[in-house]
């Protein structure tokens, strides 16, 4: 028998609403209070839009710059998530309920997308600030005098049809935020850089002795900063079950203790967004630094960035 919390279906349905975020981030997913039958099974055509649009976002910026190339992919995009909103696949109740709530949150990476595609050239203008060619100081245009700063010159584009171009168009639809492309905050650059040159000097220190970073010390942390996510995922579990919903013809009162028990709500919701992201970014980040996929980053590694660097 499914455990039922208020006796109320209703009340049930929305508690479930609630916890769904961290019932996909731990891989849960909600039990049906209704006792309803599963669903008939999904049909291909159902299911298609919803491949076809990964596919149309991970390959926009591979195809050679052409005469309607924003077009066509906006087009192409906005009809697939059309029918991605509209298909009956996955069911809104029960179990798949969460699925659809995750699908819906889609337009995060469609956005970014149609924008630097049909304003921009992104072959062009767009590069990641690691890549940037910089040359040593020399003799001034003008003087003799050697200069002091060094020039920087933005790579060359990648080339077209090759599996280099294909990793660079996977690689800027995966950053929503631009984080580490010259496009994207110059706060969170000019910090990544700090970080870089931070990483270079315990590397190479002035005694000429290599060091090694300690991956083992960026693992421990990340595994131990991901266990306290998961920790905190269970307390709001626990803590929405225990939350009493008002009805919803409360939803919209101004008396202080329906809004106080939707503020809290709130509270418990973006605290399990927060740290169910979290807790994914952590564990991939030690799995990908542990065995030697990827380098650490110095003292700016969080997933969420810092308040102080935002623009």
């Amino acid at each position: 028998m499914p455990p039922i919390l208020h006796g109320n279906p209703l009340q049930d349905q929305i508690i479930q609403m609630a916890t769904a975020v961290s019932l996909v981030a731990r891989g849960i997913l909600p039990v049906n209070p209704s006792g309803a039958t599963s669903p008939s099974p999904p049909r291909i055509q159902d299911i298609l839009p919803h491949i076809l649009l990964f596919l149309v976002l991970i390959l926009a910026y591979f195809p050679p710059p052409f005469r309607g190339r924003g077009a066509l992919v906006c087009l192409l995009a906005a009809l697939l998530d059309w029918l991605c909103t509209v298909s009956t696949w996955p069911p809104n109740v029960g179990d798949t309920r969460p699925m659809k709530y995750g699908i819906a949150s889609s337009w995060i990476f469609i956005l970014p997308v149609i924008e630097r595609i049909l304003i921009h050239t992104p072959e062009r203008e767009f590069w990641r600030v690691d890549d940037v060619q910089v040359v040593p100081a020399g003799p001034n245009s003008n003087t003799e005098t050697p200069s002091d700063t060094p020039t920087k010159h933005p790579p060359p584009p990648p080339r077209e049809s090759t599996w280099q171009k294909l990793l660079w168009s996977i690689s800027l639809y995966s950053t929503p935020r631009a984080v580490g492309w010259n496009f994207g905050s110059r706060r969170i650059n000019t910090q990544r850089e700090a970080v870089r040159k931070q990483r270079l000097a315990a590397t190479y220190p002035t005694n000429g002795t290599a060091f090694e970073f300690p991956k083992a010390e960026f693992v421990m942390t990340k595994i131990a900063r991901a266990f306290t996510c998961y920790i905190t995922l269970d307390l709001v579990m626990v803590a929405n079950r225990k939350l009493v919903i008002p009805p919803a013809s409360e939803w919209w009162s101004l008396d202080r203790e329906p809004m106080l028990r939707i503020l809290w709500l709130e509270i418990l919701m973006g605290i399990t967004v927060y740290a169910g992201m979290t807790m994914q970014f952590d564990v991939a980040a030690a799995v990908g630094v542990g065995l030697g996929l990827n380098e650490p980053e110095v003292g700016f590694s969080l997933l969420f960035g810092s308040c102080c660097f935002l623009e």
